[in-house]
């Protein structure tokens, strides 16, 4: 602008006349300081990493939680011992055939169903180990308080290991929630 000329404000009358805006803003620094809401807008979160670890505690807890419950067969003679040793197998097969396909790249459906399908999965997975573990539990507890020790600590040792596969497994449920949810809404 001139010296004297009028101000003109510019206007954005055309479609292609805004202006462009990054989508990820970089951290502005004001005199060599990085202001705190620049900082918050350039971080992201890397959702598959964090899905891809869960998965993997998955499996290694589902491992240690089947290989203690089979180990014992005293316990496997138990229905609750039984559904235990099932549902850390499928925690295991099913997390292990997720990392597969996710690293490969390989999926047998488009990614919307996909997302449903990984949402459904994780749900039911979740669930199933939430009632296993229970049940074992109170096995365990009846086992603790009559005379079979090495039952009780090998018992709760199995069980504690399907709690944290579980608890892993409900993560990635967490996570798989998100994307779906992220999914639908576009972002």
């Amino acid at each position: 602008m001139e010296k004297g000329e009028a101000y003109r404000p510019r206007t954005y009358d055309m479609p292609g006349n805004f202006p462009q805006f990054a989508p990820r803003a970089r951290a502005q620094s004001f005199d060599g300081v990085a202001t705190p809401t620049a900082i918050a807008r350039s971080r992201t979160i890397d959702f598959d990493l964090i899905d891809l670890i869960l998965r993997i505690s998955a499996i290694v807890l589902s491992i240690m939680a089947f290989s203690i419950t089979a180990a014992d067969h005293l316990f496997l003679e138990s229905p609750s011992g039984k559904g235990l040793v099932a549902a850390n197998v499928l925690a295991f097969l099913y997390s292990l055939c997720y990392i597969i396909f996710a690293v490969t790249g390989l999926g047998l459906f488009s990614p919307p169903v996909s997302e449903w399908i990984n949402f459904i999965l994780d749900q039911l997975l979740a669930y199933l180990l939430l009632s296993t573990f229970g049940a074992a539990a109170g096995i365990i507890g009846a086992a603790c308080a009559g005379n079979h020790q090495s039952y009780c600590s090998k018992g709760a040792a199995s069980v504690s290991m399907a709690f944290f596969a579980f608890m892993a497994v409900a993560a990635s449920a967490i996570v798989s929630g998100f994307e779906l949810a992220k999914q639908i809404l576009q972002l």
